[in-house]
């Protein structure tokens, strides 16, 4: 009778260690796929939320471009330039000055704001346009430009000419490349928008946003203990980055993410893809901003799934627990 209890007892204590070995394993594998789902879906709404803000900035500047446009067109005579010719562009030019000065105190981000007249509209050595940018870094708020030699303005593909000549080529509204400024030697990007009355090209309105600027919005980023953001161009060059200079192409940093996030990135415009960086592996959550950018956030996996590890470990020590516990009443039962 006590041999038949006996064998009961363990095949009853088997059986509990056995269920004990399949629960924990199962409430570690189901763990490990939500915790990383979850922490996939983090770093996701973090990238989405922080691009949001970059694009917000983006945005402004092309409504802050596009209602000085509106009020350039309304506001320009064809009448009145026709009979007064160059006169009439140097007194257009000075009532502008104030309203285009409106619009940069009231866009944040923005560093410049300037309506440029074609200089092909006259025949003149002198371009007209309403140029007031941010001087802060100097000690003075605001400078204002109201004509340039139009020199300034030939060869025609000039790289640093682009604001001017791909939105009068193109007939629309523009973002630019990064490029340096003929006359600041800064850094910026540009949305340009260009100017018809009457369906004449007359010019073109643009506002700038300095690197600098991109760059303090970007680097303070802070994402897990190590995890930092950065920003790509359209050719997946850097941006700004906390470790390479701007124009350092990402293929000869890494060419597996380099390659991963050129197709990803035609695919869908946000999306994760798991790399190897120095040791160290790593996610990188991508997403495209409206005007051709990538912001991206990258992280080691340890650091981005260490809650996970936290729990593997927490359950495997339960298992463990309750298989200590369940040898020791079988032996005690013995």
């Amino acid at each position: 009778m006590i041999k038949i209890n006996y064998k009961i007892m363990v095949i009853t204590v088997f059986s509990s260690i056995l269920i004990t070995l399949l629960v924990g394993l199962a409430s570690i594998i189901v763990s490990m796929y939500v915790i990383n789902k979850e922490a996939s879906a983090n770093l996701m709404l973090l990238t989405q939320n922080k691009a949001y803000i970059i694009e917000d900035a983006f945005r402004k500047i092309e409504v802050s471009t596009d209602d000085l446009a509106n009020y350039v067109e309304i506001s320009f005579s064809s009448e009145n330039f026709d009979k007064y010719r160059i006169n009439y562009l140097k007194n257009y030019t000075e009532l502008l000055v104030p309203v285009v000065k409106k619009f940069i105190v009231n866009t944040d981000k923005a560093m410049g704001c300037y309506f440029n007249f074609d200089p092909n509209i006259v025949k003149s050595n002198t371009v007209y346009e309403a140029w007031v940018y941010d001087k802060t870094e100097t000690g003075e708020k605001f400078d204002i430009v109201m004509t340039e030699p139009i020199s300034n303005y030939y060869p025609i593909d000039k790289p640093e000419l682009e604001w001017f000549y791909k939105p009068k080529m193109l007939g629309k509204p523009v973002w630019t490349d990064i490029y340096s400024d003929q006359t600041l030697f800064v850094l910026m990007i540009s949305y340009i928008k260009p100017i018809y009355v009457k369906d004449k090209f007359i010019g073109i309105v643009g506002m700038d946003m300095s690197i600098e600027k991109l760059e303090k919005m970007i680097m303070d980023l802070k994402v897990y203990d190590t995890g930092y953001a950065f920003l790509l161009d359209k050719n997946f060059n850097i941006v700004v980055h906390k470790k390479y200079k701007i124009n350092k192409k990402l293929e000869e940093i890494n060419k597996t993410l380099f390659d991963a996030l050129k197709i990803n990135s035609i695919k869908k415009p946000m999306g994760l893809i798991n790399y190897h960086y120095e040791g160290i592996d790593k996610v990188a959550c991508y997403k495209k901003l409206n005007n051709g950018l990538i912001f991206v956030i990258a992280v080691p996996k340890s650091e981005m799934l260490r809650q996970k590890l936290n729990l593997q470990i927490l359950l495997s020590g339960i298992t463990l627990l309750s298989l200590i516990l369940a040898a020791l009443i079988m032996v005690n039962k013995k």
